[in-house]
């Protein structure tokens, strides 16, 4: 696109395209009422799938926690072959082995367990539960003041 250079036609193209985001912006938020809406009437279906989401965000941090217990046997287990080389390699009077130190990996499994607070809304399932049960009591307390409220009517 080839820009004119004459400040005011360039001064009406920028006028132009502010008044097409402006129309864009009216047109996202109208959409975002929308889903707002639907979300808020749906609410039920969106916690089924919140649950879901953080199920499979358990079982898979389960697995991390359990690759790095793996992994950490795993280096132990190779640094331990080759302390058998280094060690045997010095009894023989030949060239050592730079040093090589087991990796610690509890500060890694240790902050993976801890993210698991993360997933749950009061970082449990059955503290969402909890809250769900107490949301629900509330709301029928609620509905069953309606008619006091209104009068009886």
């Amino acid at each position: 696109m080839e820009l004119p250079s004459d400040g005011a036609q360039l001064q009406g193209i920028i006028s132009e395209a502010m008044e097409r985001d402006a129309a864009f912006r009216v047109e996202e938020q109208g959409l975002t009422a929308e889903r707002n809406a639907i979300v808020d009437a749906n609410i039920a279906d969106f916690d089924k799938l919140a649950e879901q989401a953080s199920r499979e965000a358990e079982q898979e941090l389960q697995r991390a926690v359990e690759a790095t217990h793996t992994a950490q046997r795993a280096i132990r287990a190779a640094v331990n072959a080759w302390g058998t080389v280094k060690r045997s390699r010095i009894r023989s009077g030949r060239d050592t082995l730079p040093e090589m130190l087991p990796a610690d990996f509890a500060g890694v499994a240790r902050e993976l367990e801890q993210a698991g607070w993360l997933i749950w809304p009061g970082h449990t399932e059955e503290r969402w539960k909890g809250f769900q049960q107490r949301e629900a009591s509330s709301a029928r307390r609620l509905i069953n003041r309606e008619p006091l409220l209104s009068g009886g009517r």
